[in-house]
């Protein structure tokens, strides 16, 4: 709850035997001609189901890891298991149900991890660390002393926003769970209408220039807003920089003033839920999170779901459920000349066939009254308390958002 006051005076003044070469083939052909496409939404969650519940019992990427020399590292086995454990998620999305439960594993996983595949797989490993700077949401590295620009993506870009693209934990814990691994800083220029079922390739990140969601059927941009920011790509089986199930994360840092000491954020959220062949730390997820210039958690601002967790407000479609725009308000105003970090991520299940993605705005302001009349030296005036808070309670005793006043005095909220 924000407890924060604000006071005002008024006076009378005036203010992702297979060779490694023959996945992306595979990928193109099942994504064109696979069984999926012939079928019902409801044959296509319970397949995809079927797949990765068969993949999660064979332990893919415990068996690579077994097959790994003991001085490889843990991020490598992880980079290593889940490119093999895509390509076994391809395979298996091709056949049909007889097919599927007739399928063995040991015999492609054999074929898969081959000598040649192991060393081509450890060799893109570290190419990947060579070309891309592996990013610690915590570091020091965000810039600071900056003002709080192009917040709500009015810009219709990401200017003044970090972006990174990365994979999810395959083997959440308690203690870190819906965590965010491999983080690549990246760049998107790419805009969309239509959902983020029509992003290409494997973008994570997009700008949306309008149009309608096609689950949630809420707006793509906030209301009032010619842009809003897409995180996460709603394709299941895509994969990142890192050739792995998708994570997508978006940050901003901004020296805090008092002209930028309220931010509001706003998102919508649209989860695909994995149903009951997946614990809760295996659904896909979405979160929220405001870091001070220390980069501990401030309290006010985060914000935490997965699939079929049951929270108010979200509305379920079959097996996807929803978050229509929600705001938040965020007080700063103790921590004027610190920089603070809002940072929005949102992923895929962890047994790689379901999908979520997020739409996201922000707006930073005074933490101020704002007021009704054209001038101080006229009564009533109308005070409207900042936007976003869960309730209001005025020093006049009413628990409206706006208040009408026909005298000078000091009047908080």
């Amino acid at each position: 709850m924000n407890t924060t006051t604000t006071r005002f005076l008024i006076t009378n003044s005036r203010g992702s035997n297979l060779g490694l070469g023959t996945i992306l083939l595979l990928f193109l052909l099942f994504t064109e001609n696979n069984i999926l496409s012939q079928t019902t939404k409801e044959d296509h969650y319970y397949l995809k189901t079927l797949v990765e519940s068969k993949i999660y019992d064979f332990d893919v990427v415990g068996k690579v890891a077994l097959k790994l020399p003991d001085n490889v590292s843990k991020a490598e086995i992880a980079f290593i298991g889940n490119r093999v454990r895509q390509t076994f998620f391809l395979e298996l999305l091709s056949k049909s149900l007889n097919e599927l439960a007739e399928f063995n594993m040991q015999v492609l996983f054999d074929s898969v991890t081959n000598e040649t595949n192991l060393n081509y797989l450890s060799k893109s490993y570290f190419k990947f660390k060579e070309d891309y700077k592996e990013h610690d949401h915590l570091s020091t590295e965000k810039a600071m002393n900056g003002p709080c620009t192009n917040p709500d993506f009015e810009a219709c870009n990401f200017s003044d926003w970090d972006l990174f693209s990365g994979f999810i934990d395959q083997t959440p814990v308690i203690t870190d769970q819906f965590a965010f691994q491999g983080g690549v800083s990246t760049t998107s220029t790419l805009q969309v209408t239509g959902s983020p079922t029509t992003m290409a390739g494997n973008a994570n990140q997009a700008i949306s220039i309008g149009g309608t969601d096609v689950i949630g059927g809420f707006p793509m941009v906030y209301p009032g807003g010619s842009c809003s920011g897409v995180i996460g790509d709603f394709q299941e089986t895509s994969s990142n920089a890192a050739g792995v199930f998708s994570a997508s994360q978006i940050q901003k840092t901004f020296l805090v003033s008092a002209t930028n000491s309220l931010m509001i954020l706003h998102y919508a959220v649209v989860l695909e839920n994995g149903g009951n062949s997946h614990s809760n730390l295996q659904q896909s997820f979405f979160k929220v999170r405001v870091y001070d210039q220390a980069h501990n958690q401030m309290p006010c601002g985060n914000y935490d779901a997965f699939a079929s967790d049951g929270q108010a407000g979200w509305i379920v479609i079959g097996m996807f459920q929803y978050l229509p725009w929600q705001t938040i308000a965020i007080p700063l105003d103790l921590y004027v000349g610190q920089n603070v970090t809002v940072e929005f991520t949102v992923g895929d299940c962890t047994l790689g066939g379901h999908a979520g993605y997020a739409y996201v705005d922000a707006t930073c302001e005074p933490l101020v009254l704002g007021m009704g009349a054209a001038n101080m030296c006229q009564f009533p005036y109308t005070l409207t308390a900042p936007s976003g808070w869960a309730g209001y309670t005025w020093s006049t005793g009413a628990t409206t958002s706006t208040l009408a006043v026909n005298a000078g005095g000091n009047y908080s909220v």
